[in-house]
């Protein structure tokens, strides 16, 4: 197993879980400037790209995003303007680095606020970065139309376009005032949040022929006079070049919706679909026909030059393509996440695709088989038509997103087109370069919308669900994909437009929990429409039924109870498909079942029917309980995670004071790697951190029902001594990782500050299969503040400010005087002058620094300051630099020194280290779990990790 190193902890080959928590840490370098300078990103990379870019997350916390020589990502959170540095957990999946601050936990477990607004890689991926934005776009989205037109704009924000069709709202967000945006946005009785739903981030969505049009049939429908003529097609895409030969004439209206000037497409994208919808082919003297010649083109520009646009661009452009009646909307455009159907624009698919005049025909996506079949359409609610991609041979094209949709398991893609090496018009192009070749299920999809024009003429009475229904069910099942790759099958036009008789373009059989038994034996109707004069007799069977990974289901799952039907003229019969979830399945059959009933007749009549359901694996509940040192359910940025080493696959929860944490898993082998904050017993207000701790099951086998128990209170504390000399540590990392196959799947670390007391660790058993690591780092100075005490009296436990400011150093000793809250005026009154000033601040210490100043300017020794609440804290000070020493004082030892004070003079003396001479970095690898055996006696004592060497 590759050791984890302090320069590339969580980022050794490919990663495709990994989690890590990172925290401020106040190791300063020997020269005391920039002390709060974090230890860790994706905990410390160490070959960068020498371009780190800067982001502002939507809470107004800011993150620096390096990249090392292998293209893994890593992040560090940076000062707040105060000084300080926020608790944040980051979890790292496959490419995509999330950062989540402490700010932000309650809403993200409560489900209020889109993940994506902390995926920091995603956000830059997208131009969000600060360097290139500097707003964060919103949708807001509320529980009531009173709630959002009476809402009361949160404070740092911007209203934009109203998106009415899903109750929702554009806000932008500015970076400089991100941190006043999210306070008010989430500030309990807050007006700004009154009704709000969902925060979603207004992610940016991407733009995704004579040889493709006769592979569909369309020149046979042409021949027999159907071209779209009288129909509308809105193209919603990066706009157009009008004056194209092939456009010329064909644009009957236009809107832009993005931030580009005009609806001149500067990107070629949407020119290429347009054309490939319904071109006229004049540059090629009609070879180069789109599918639907003769239907007039709506084209809404909503993807700006660069090629990408706004969430609440498309929906408004949605809108205005109904608003403006077209009967098809072409939308060949998505984004690299998957969905469940419950974002901003799926929900404005829903409730327009309600419109039973327009058909809303999408792109699948072009992330290929990935895991799980996440289908990465952006639109994939079951009213719209979703699209697959197929090369010349009708195979798969391999790029092509499968499905069925994720969390819903919808059934799709629906039908497939050609989507390999399309050529359509070139924006720009004219002559000899009139013409380009691309490829994708963007050029795939407008087959799709152009065929759904030629349908409409045919069948001008139809509505957009008919109209679907013709072109899935009249599709090609004779090609190599099966279900969840083509749907119901390739597009063929010309038995679109002939077909007498249309089934349903898909049928859901449902979900079946387990265990399946005989009691969940169903059927669900399967329809067939005659929308002929004449009686249809179909011969039945049903074809090609594959589990989850893509195999041949050999059981009958799904069963016709007659082998043929007869549908009479002008009728709707519905023959039942039996449906049996108990039937045998291999272990990876289980999950999404799907395959087709076919139904021919004589004339050559085809009609397939795609159909799916879903067999939920064996499941068994495992209970896990996080609890901290006091003995309560673990809270604040606790986090757990599972990750089965059977499936690669795994989950991050917080915590938040949850007594456990539930989950339906498969019987098999997992990981279960939790970090458990404890808040500082001597704070009433519960926000320090007393201590950190690692605890973790490397192989957890879980057969039945099982409840795990992971208390911090049986942890073993870590610490670190020095023999030869005085040392402190400000700053300590935790790590782990857990590897099988030689591959690094999950990773992560946990660091913290000087504030925090205790490292801790319970690691039980070791990894039998592959390699489980736990490893520690520290960093060690000379004490800043060896003694402090009151001349004649306590001995008092000052902790100098985190950033930007001088230390006391050597010895000393000076008069303390009060200067109460340190304005100019009570300080000159105390006689501060070569005097130690103890001055009162609020909680927040939002006026250190000016204090500061003031206490210097009145010739102040150095500044001491208390506040209200109890327990240790540390002052920041920002980015400003104090001119003096600046000490922060307990509460109970503040009042010690105040009635000493109340007596008459009093004096302090210290020994302190204002420069260390000396820094260890620390660290300790270990393989397994056993490593750390010769050192613990048992719970809750000390383990001696080593001694420190200059």
């Amino acid at each position: 197993m590759r050791p984890i190193s302090r320069t590339a902890l969580g980022t050794a080959t490919a990663a495709v879980l990994a989690v890590t928590v990172i925290a401020p840490s106040v190791a300063a370098p020997p020269d005391g400037r920039d002390a709060n300078r974090p230890i860790t990103g994706s905990a410390a990379t160490a070959a960068t790209d020498p371009k780190p870019v800067t982001l502002t997350l939507v809470t107004g916390d800011k993150v620096l995003v390096t990249t090392d020589a292998s293209g893994a990502p890593a992040a560090t959170a940076l000062p707040r303007p105060d000084g300080s540095v926020p608790l944040v957990q980051t979890r790292q999946s496959g490419p995509d680095l999330y950062v989540y601050p402490e700010s932000a936990v309650s809403a993200l477990a409560a489900g209020t606020v889109d993940e994506e607004l902390f995926n920091v890689t995603g956000l830059i991926r997208q131009g969000y970065d600060d360097s290139r934005a500097d707003s964060v776009p919103l949708i807001a989205t509320y529980t009531g139309d009173t709630a959002r037109r009476t809402l009361v704009t949160p404070r740092g924000a911007e209203r934009g376009a109203a998106l009415d069709i899903i109750g929702g709202l554009a806000l932008t967000a500015d970076k400089k005032r991100a941190a006043d945006f999210w306070a008010d946005l989430t500030a309990p009785r807050s007006r700004a949040g009154s009704g709000l739903k969902k925060l979603w981030l207004d992610r940016k969505v991407q733009a995704s022929l004579d040889k493709s049009t006769k592979q569909v049939g369309a020149d046979r429908a042409w021949a027999a006079g159907y071209d779209g003529t009288g129909t509308k097609v809105a193209v919603l895409d990066t706009g157009a070049d009008a004056e194209h030969p092939d456009l010329k004439g064909r644009i009957t209206a236009s809107e832009n919706f993005t931030d580009s000037a005009g609806t001149d497409d500067r990107q070629g994208h949407g020119t290429h679909v347009a054309s490939t919808v319904g071109g006229s082919g004049t540059a090629s003297d009609g070879k180069n026909k789109g599918v639907a010649p003769g239907a007039d083109l709506l084209v809404g520009k909503v993807l700006n030059d660069s090629g990408s646009g706004a969430a609440s661009w498309i929906i408004a452009g949605m809108q205005w393509a109904v608003d403006n009646k077209a009967d098809v909307v072409s939308m060949s455009l998505g984004s690299a996440e998957p969905t469940d159907c419950t974002d901003p624009m799926s929900q404005a698919a829903t409730e327009l695709g309600k419109n039973k005049d327009t058909l809303f025909v999408v792109a699948a996506g072009n992330l290929g088989p990935v895991p799980q079949h996440r289908l990465l359409a952006r639109l994939a609610p079951p009213e719209s038509l979703t699209v697959g991609a197929v090369d010349r041979d009708d195979s798969t094209a391999n790029f092509s997103s499968r499905g069925p949709a994720i969390v819903s398991h919808t059934l799709k893609p629906e039908i497939a087109a050609p989507g390999v090496a399309i050529s359509a018009a070139s924006a720009g192009g004219r002559g000899s370069q009139a013409y380009r070749s691309m490829s994708g299920t963007s050029m795939a999809t407008p087959h799709v919308a152009g065929a759904a024009a030629v349908v409409k003429q045919r069948h001008p009475d139809w509505t957009a669900q008919q109209i679907k229904a013709a072109l899935v069910t009249s599709a090609s099942s004779a090609v190599p994909g099966d279900v969840r790759e083509t749907g119901g099958g390739r597009l063929d036009v010309d038995r679109a437009i002939r077909t007498p008789v249309t089934g349903a373009p898909a049928v859901q059989g449902g979900t079946f929990n387990w265990p399946q038994d005989k009691s969940d034996r169903t059927t669900v109707a399967v329809p067939y429409t005659n929308t002929s004069g004449k009686p249809v007799k179909l011969s039945l069977k049903v074809a090609g039924v594959t589990g989850n990974d893509g195999s041949a289901v050999r059981s009958k799952i799904a069963s016709l109870g007659r082998t043929s039907v007869t549908v009479p003229a002008g009728k709707t019969v519905e023959v039942p498909l039996a449906l049996d979830p108990a039937a045998r399945l291999t272990a990876a059959q289980y999950g999404d079942v799907t395959g087709r009933v076919l139904a021919t007749a004589a004339g050559g009549v085809k009609v397939s029917t795609p159909f799916s359901l879903y067999v939920a694996p064996e499941t068994v509940t495992l209970r896990v309980k996080l609890v901290d040192r006091t003995g309560k359910p673990a809270d604040g940025v606790s986090s757990l995670d599972l990750i089965g080493t059977d499936t690669a696959s795994g989950e991050r929860r917080f915590n938040e004071g949850a007594t456990d944490q539930t989950f339906q898993v498969r019987p098999g082998a997992y990981f279960v790697s939790s970090f458990i904050a404890t808040p500082d017993p001597t704070d009433p207000t519960g926000r320090l951190v007393g201590s950190v701790g690692y605890l973790a099951r490397p192989s957890l086998t879980v057969t039945q029902d099982t409840t795990l128990v992971l208390d911090a209170r049986k942890a073993h504390r870590l610490k670190v001594r020095t023999e030869d000399r005085a040392a402190e540590t400000r700053g300590a990392t935790l790590a782990f990782g857990r590897s099988w196959d030689d591959t690094w799947l999950h990773s992560g670390s946990i660091s913290g500050t000087g504030i925090v007391k205790d490292y801790l660790v319970d690691v039980q058993g070791k990894a039998r299969d592959g390699d489980f690591e736990f490893a520690s780092f520290w960093r060690a100075y000379a004490p800043q503040i060896q003694k402090f005490s009151l001349v004649g009296g306590a001995a008092l436990h000052p902790r100098p400010a985190t950033t930007g400011s001088v230390n006391l150093d050597g010895t000393g000793r000076v008069e303390v005087v009060d200067a109460g809250a340190g304005s100019a005026a009570e300080l000159e009154a105390a006689g501060a002058k070569d005097r130690i000033a103890l001055v009162k601040v609020g909680d927040d210490a939002s006026n250190v620094l000016a204090q500061a100043r003031a206490a210097e300017a009145a010739g102040a020794k150095a500044l001491l300051v208390h506040r209200p609440s109890a327990g240790d804290w540390q002052p920041g000070l920002g980015y400003g630099a104090a001119p003096l020493p600046v000490l922060a004082l307990r509460a109970d030892e503040a009042a010690v020194l105040k009635k000493a004070l109340g007596k008459g003079r009093a004096e302090v003396s210290w020994t302190a280290t204002a420069v260390s001479p000396f820094v260890y970095n620390l660290a300790f690898p270990g393989e397994g779990a056993a490593h750390l055996r010769p050192h613990l006696q048992g719970p809750g004592q000390e383990a001696r990790l080593g001694r420190l060497h200059p």
